[in-house]
């Protein structure tokens, strides 16, 4: 028995082992096998990239469904869902593939391996399966690209002109062409003698068209005579006219014996209402060819003259100037070219041709009347409140139009404050208020904005009545759609308790005549019914479009036919044009492509007569597009319809693209998609309301795309939105790439937790914070984007952020986080972290480990701020003198140590010079540290560098860190204490375009001068003289200069002739000693803002000389609009010479008296104004004592600091 069990023992061993050896084994097999698998998977890989970018650049086709394209579309999505597994799959190996073997590692790490391996030999077998039909990659392509091959004649197709087309032209055809106008056609005989084979070809030509009335051939005499040409003619047209040609002997003496003005009757009745053919041979001069072009008529009925000449200027004098030459048919290249005067008159071997002139592109074409109708409209309403309501149909081009006369140089100095709402629905009031507050506001820098969000909806519609009580207010509600939403608008602005609210005038588009009449109370008079584009206006704009970039274009005669069913069938309607020319314009200018968009459009439209032109257009371009192009409008279309979005956010989410992705760092695809969206109008680029030379920064989505994209189900494919439409049968959706949840959607945890996020690779959060957003099965996710995310205080919901290995980008702007946990050190993929806008004051140690970290966006967002924060947080309810106490410098020092602010600058810990691929580092605190500003001078690579905290201990090494950063584009340095320091600097980067400088520089570094690529400049606090302005105004590229408080300590800026000759944007603030500002010759040729802020001596007066520059558009003083001359009073001294009664006498009298007055009392003013100044000066000496009183303080109190740290 003992035996039986020992034995069942030992076989029951010998089984495990065995069992476990092959296990191993398996094991071992499985994780052998990883490395080839992954060279294999990585190759395929490259392969389905290159695939999926051909199919992508013409996509179109294959998203027509006939034939064989769902075929082709069902196989190109599995290969795209392959390739994003494979990336996904070999990014989870790319941590293991960096440790020690398996027999080393712990047993967690083991079963990831495991399971990796055990995914990657998964894959292996899928790439198998479709290797089988390896060959349907290449039969793919080629019916996804296919083109027409089917032989026939040369495509025709759409070609700019230039004087230097070789085409050849048959002059017989030409002459017969079905043109009513009369055509000159100049041939240039380039040969020193005269070549034969032209002349031939003009005299074949001539016997053969036998259509014309009368004809004849004429020869320039030199010098030319007047009779003896006249009788040549008449000679000519008699003997061919069949009522005298039987007695050509009896013409021809007749004709002989007659006297000038004989043969002028004889030539002018042959010619009058006949059709004629004339050839003039040998014409030398120009003054010849003007001479003889007053004999021949044009009545319009297809007459010709055909001149020969030498001379290729004369010869295209003849044809009326035209710079157009062409081949003739039959005759050598080089021995002739033909100029042809009408823009109508060339053809080619291949048909009829037509040119067309491209004006440079405008949406405003045709509708200057328009424009300037609104416009004096709304100049002479002049009532304390009115609306002006204009409607019409969709797309027609309503907010265009106003947009055009709200940005006018007429409204801007008429109105004092100006708002644009773009209507949300629901309608929300709160967020209406808020949003037309701070557009009143948006020249006031002076005023925080910060204060606005936590007011109620009583205290907002009262302070949009005091804004409108200060002058007059101009306000535009684009898109309002029901009476309901005029009325609670109207209770915005006008409550019924104030009747003196102010004067307002209010501007109301919306596509319903019923809503257009409620909001102007029945009025006929404040209605405005917009039209559609007339016939003309509608081809300009569409040939505007599609060629942007030429300025004469020759179209064939298909192309012409396609052009006009297109512009047709849009009717007029300005957004449809634009649509649909704008998804031409990046097609193949051929005739093939316009008739097969044509088609598309017209079966569109056919298919779906509800629809709209407007709308079909939208679907036709949106289906026109790849696929990772829709993915990206869909991002922009989640965001509100007011929400402008920066550019920056919009290359975050290209980021999250998986098999579009080029190498690191490269923008330029990523600028090619955007103008590709821009040209197709489905996105709008924006600017931001100051210069920004040229530079986009924020675009939104167009509102028909918008629409069209939540109408599309299909659309929501790309990324998963988690909105107030999403139910909950839709939350169990497998492979969620991108998600984003939006403001609207309901915060349920449960909900949450059963989306299946383990293959998502991005995540935007809009509205509140919730813990459960970051899930800890997101191991594949690359952006993470938490903008302006209410709620997100705490660090402790970002303490696992390390797991997310393979983030690229953490986005945490304007957010109330104070701390990043040490956890961060493990993304050694992030690219880009931006905590700007937060209460980060200092970075982890573990930091130094993000080695692929290329941009830090921290600090808030301009040091100038600090006043306008701290006034609006520590004294919004303290009574008005303890304000003004606080204001003070003194009193800010004293309470700021209580105050939680948003810090200027980020601390970094030490060796931040390990991180070689940082491209922008700002804004880090130094804070006298010396070894910081030695460890950025290691990064030689840098961009873009703010830095604050700069004492006399750091800036020799400031000095020294500059000197080595030669790539450096952009440039901030501030400093409590001296930046004098700077001017040692013997090397300075000579590739800067940006420049801020906020502290003591007493004079202007020597190598400012030298800065000749720089475009903005902002100086504060750095105490310069009159010089400095000399010195900048010589800068050849500046575009933007800002003056802060104490940057200039001068009483007059006079600005040189031929000064700042690129300067666009001037901003003076808070130049307590400034008095008076004067141009000289031809400064600021090429100024459009001026604003001037807080600068107590300036008045209006002095600023209205600056309307006189030549392009100027707004001059602001205090946020309010400075006219170019104040209302025009009566002059009782303007006195006439007679005529006037006895009364007029005695007011001259009175006026007599008064100006006496005034001459005996006008050196005690004298007195009066020089005590006043004197007293001026006395109250700026007592701030300046305040001021360094300040500072003396805060030394103070961080030397008491730094000994009881000690």
């Amino acid at each position: 028995m003992e035996g039986a069990c020992l034995y069942a023992l030992k076989s029951a061993c010998s089984c495990l082992v065995s069992q476990a050896a092959s296990s191993a084994a398996k094991e071992i097999a499985l994780q052998g096998g990883v490395k080839d698998d992954a060279m294999f998977l990585a190759e395929e890989l490259e392969e389905m990239n290159k695939f999926l970018a051909d199919v992508g650049r013409d996509e179109a086709d294959v998203l027509v469904e006939q034939g064989g394209y769902v075929e082709d579309m069902a196989f190109v999505k599995k290969i795209q869902d392959m390739a994003c597994d494979i990336e996904d799959c070999l990014r989870d190996l790319a941590p293991h593939r960096e440790r020690p073997s398996m027999w080393r590692l712990p047993l967690e790490s083991l079963a990831a391996r495991h399971t990796v391996a055990a995914e990657l030999k998964d894959l292996v077998s899928q790439v198998d399966r479709v290797s089988q039909r390896r060959e349907r990659y290449r039969l793919a392509r080629e019916r996804a690209l296919r083109k027409p091959t089917t032989p026939g004649p040369a495509e025709e197709e759409a070609r700019p002109v230039v004087p230097e087309i070789d085409w050849k032209v048959d002059v017989g055809e030409l002459i017969a062409r079905a043109d009513e106008s009369l055509m000159v056609i100049s041939v240039w005989l380039m040969k020193d003698r005269v070549s034969e084979r032209a002349i031939s070809l003009v005299g074949e030509v001539y016997d053969a068209a036998m259509d014309f009335q009368c004809r004849a051939w004429v020869t320039a005499t030199h010098p030319i005579g007047l009779t003896e040409f006249l009788r040549a003619l008449a000679r000519q047209f008699l003997g061919n006219d069949p009522a005298t040609s039987q007695g050509a002997l009896g013409v021809l003496t007749d004709t002989e014996t007659m006297g000038a003005e004989q043969l002028m009757a004889v030539v002018a009745r042959h010619l009058e209402e006949r059709r004629y053919l004339v050839v003039v041979e040998g014409v030398c001069t120009r003054p010849e060819w003007d001479w003889i072009k007053l004999i021949f008529p044009d009545d319009r009925n297809g007459s010709r003259i055909m001149v020969t000449s030498r001379r290729a200027d004369v010869a295209r004098h003849c044809a009326e100037g035209s710079s157009r030459s062409f081949n003739l048919e039959r005759v050598p290249d080089g021995d002739a070219r033909l100029y042809v005067s009408s823009d109508k008159g060339a053809t080619t071997g291949r048909g009829f041709s037509e040119v067309i002139k491209v004006e440079p592109y405008s949406e405003f074409v045709g509708r200057n009347e328009e424009v300037q109708e609104l416009t004096r409209w709304i100049s002479l309403n002049k009532s304390e409140c009115a609306s002006l309501s204009v409607y019409g149909a969709s797309g027609i081009g309503k907010s265009t139009l106003v947009r055009n006369v709200y940005n006018s140089t007429e409204l801007l100095r008429m109105f004092q404050r100006r708002a644009w709402i773009a209507m949300v629905h629901p309608f929300n009031k709160e967020e209406f208020l808020r949003d037309t507050i701070s557009q009143f506001k948006a020249y006031r820098v002076q005023e925080s904005k910060s204060g606005i969000k936590n007011k109620s909806s009583d205290d907002l519609v009262t302070e949009v009545c005091q804004l409108m009580g200060d002058g007059r207010s101009l306000l535009v509600v684009d898109g309002l759609s029901a009476e309901e939403e005029w009325d609670q608008v109207k209770s915005c602005l006008w409550p019924e308790f104030g009747t003196s609210s102010g004067s307002c005038t209010a501007i109301v588009t919306t596509v319903s005549a019923a809503v257009a009449r409620h909001c102007s109370e029945n009025r006929s008079s404040l209605m405005y019914k917009l039209s559609p584009l007339n016939r003309a206006a509608a081809h300009q704009l569409f040939y505007q479009k599609v060629f942007r970039r030429d300025r004469l274009i020759e179209l064939c005669k298909p192309m012409v036919d396609h052009a006009n069913l297109i512009i047709k069938k849009c009717d007029g309607n300005l957004r449809a044009i634009n649509i649909i020319s704008g998804l031409l314009a990046t097609k193949t200018r051929t005739s093939t492509e316009w008739e097969e968009l044509l088609n598309r459009f017209d079966s569109e439209l056919k298919d779906n007569p509800d629809l709209g032109v407007t709308n079909a257009a939208a679907k036709l371009t949106y289906d026109d597009l790849p696929s990772h192009m829709k993915y990206l409008v869909q991002y922009l279309s989640v965001f509100p319809r007011s929400y402008n979005i920066m550019l920056r956010r919009f290359a975050n989410a290209w980021l999250a693209e998986t098999y579009r992705r080029k190498t690191r760092g490269d923008n330029a695809e990523f600028e090619d998609i955007f103008d590709a969206l821009v040209m197709r109008s489905m996105v709008h680029p924006l600017k931001r309301a100051e210069i920004t030379s040229g530079r986009i920064n924020g675009c939104h989505v167009d509102d028909v795309f918008r629409q069209h994209l939540f109408s599309e189900e299909k659309s929501r494919g790309f990324i998963n939105i988690l909105d107030e439409h999403m139910v909950n049968n839709n939350l169990a959706i497998s492979q969620i790439r991108h998600l984003v949840v939006t403001s609207g959607w309901t915060r349920d945890d449960d909900q949450f937790k059963r989306l299946d996020l383990s293959c998502a690779r991005s995540l935007t959060v809009l509205g509140k914070w919730s813990s459960c957003f970051i899930s800890p099965s997101m191991k594949l996710l690359r952006v993470l984007d938490l903008e302006e995310t209410e709620g997100l205080v705490e660090h402790h919901d970002l303490e696992h952020i390390g797991e997310f290995r393979h983030l690229k980008y953490l986005g945490l702007r304007n957010t109330g986080i104070a701390h990043l946990p040490k956890s961060l050190g493990k993304l050694h993929g992030l690219e880009e972290l931006d905590i700007r806008g937060t209460y980060i004051a200092k970075l982890p140690s573990t930091f130094i480990h993000l080695t692929s970290l290329r941009r830090l966006h921290g600090g808030t967002m301009a040091a100038c701020n600090s006043q306008q924060e701290f006034d609006s947080e520590m004294t919004g309810d303290c009574p008005g003198l303890l304000k003004n106490a606080v204001s003070s410098a003194f009193c800010m020092c004293l309470l700021c140590l209580c105050q939680r602010h948003k810090p200027y600058g980020v601390r970094v810990p030490k060796k931040i010079g390990e991180l070689k691929s940082l491209l922008t580092m700002g804004t880090i605190d130094a804070a006298g540290s010396r070894t910081i500003m030695k460890e950025v001078q290691k990064l030689a690579q840098l961009r873009k560098l703010g830095v604050m905290g700069i004492t006399k201990l750091n800036s020799k090494h400031l000095c020294s860190t500059l000197e080595h950063l030669h790539h450096l584009r952009s440039l901030m340095v501030h400093s409590d204490d001296s930046l004098g320091r700077l001017d040692t600097v013997t090397s300075p980067p000579h590739c800067l375009e940006t420049l801020k400088l906020y502290g003591n520089l007493g004079t202007l570094p020597r190598w400012t001068k030298t800065l000749h690529s720089l475009l903005k400049l902002c100086l504060r606090s750095t105490l310069l003289d009159g010089d400095a302005v000399q010195i900048i105004g010589r800068l050849p590229k500046l575009i933007m200069l800002r003056l802060l408080a104490k940057s200039l300590v001068v009483e007059e800026i006079a600005f040189p002739s031929g000064a700042f000759p690129k300067l666009e944007l001037l901003q003076l603030d808070q130049l307590e000693n400034l008095m008076s500002l004067s141009t000289q010759g031809r400064a600021l040729p090429n100024l459009e803002i001026l604003q001037v802020y807080r600068c107590s001596f300036l008045s209006e007066d002095s600023l209205r000389l600056f309307h006189d520059l030549p392009r100027i558009k707004m001059v602001l003083m205090d946020g309010t609009l400075v006219q170019r001359q104040p209302d025009q009073v009566f002059d009782p001294f303007d006195i006439p010479s007679k005529g006037r009664p006895d009364e007029r006498f005695r007011w001259w009298r009175q006026a007599a008296l008064v100006l006496n007055a005034q001459r005996r009392f006008r050196y005690t003013r004298d007195v009066k104004n020089e005590d006043e100044k004197e007293r001026i000066r006395q109250r700026i000496r007592g701030q300046a004592d305040i001021i360094r009183a300040a500072y003396r303080f805060k030394e103070a109190g961080k030397a008491d600091r730094s000994e009881i740290e000690e």
